[in-house]
């Protein structure tokens, strides 16, 4: 079999043309190449967890409790008058001072003091400094004076009384009613020096008889 030269050394150059050509083409990226595929983008970070536990209990409420009020109280009856003097006793002496606590102190004041007195035996009753000890306790546990009166009134006290107590002048004169505050004052002014303070403001109402 014989085989054309010429047209066999045309093959041969266009194949090798064609490569050539190719290869060029491929360098100079004339031709596309195929992008291999992109990998998928990470999947999101999951939410952050949502606490499901109950919300903290509020803090408790502290009741107060009831405010201080010496305007609430009903003091209890009086003893009965005791026998005379010449029989042995003393008379009337309980019973005034009660209706005295009652007519010169705040009413819850006066429930304490009245309280403390019909607790005492016959022979204490007729003693006046076992009842003085009654009011002076009860003036002593007072509430303070919410209007700051006391305060006023104790100042001018201290002006005709020095030696007396600030801070007792201030809770005597916060459970006294307005006419004890004035019986107080004066007993002061005239007293001073034998009662002070505290024996003014357990008996003020000497004076006033």
């Amino acid at each position: 079999m014989q085989v054309d030269r010429g047209g066999y050394l045309v093959f041969v150059s266009s194949i090798a043309l064609g490569g050539a050509l190719g290869y060029i083409a491929s360098e100079k990226d004339l031709v596309p190449h195929l992008k291999k595929p992109e990998a998928p983008p990470p999947p999101p970070p999951p939410p952050p967890a949502v606490s499901v536990s109950a919300p903290p209990p509020p803090p408790p409420v502290v009741d107060a409790g009831p405010s201080c009020d010496d305007s609430i109280g009903e003091p209890d009856s009086c003893p009965p008058i005791g026998l005379p003097t010449v029989e042995g006793g003393c008379g009337p002496l309980a019973f005034n001072r009660c209706n005295d606590f009652k007519k010169l102190m705040k009413p819850k004041v006066a429930q304490a003091a009245v309280a403390c007195l019909k607790k005492l035996n016959y022979a204490e009753q007729c003693d006046p400094k076992r009842i003085d000890l009654c009011a002076h306790q009860a003036l002593m546990n007072a509430c303070d004076d919410p209007a700051g009166t006391a305060v006023t009134t104790c100042d001018a006290i201290a002006k005709s009384c020095p030696s007396s107590s600030a801070s007792e002048c201030r809770l005597a004169v916060s459970g006294l009613r307005e006419v004890g505050r004035e019986a107080l004052a004066d007993c002061t002014k005239k007293r001073c020096a034998d009662k002070g303070i505290v024996g003014c403001a357990a008996a003020p109402a000497d004076l006033l008889r």
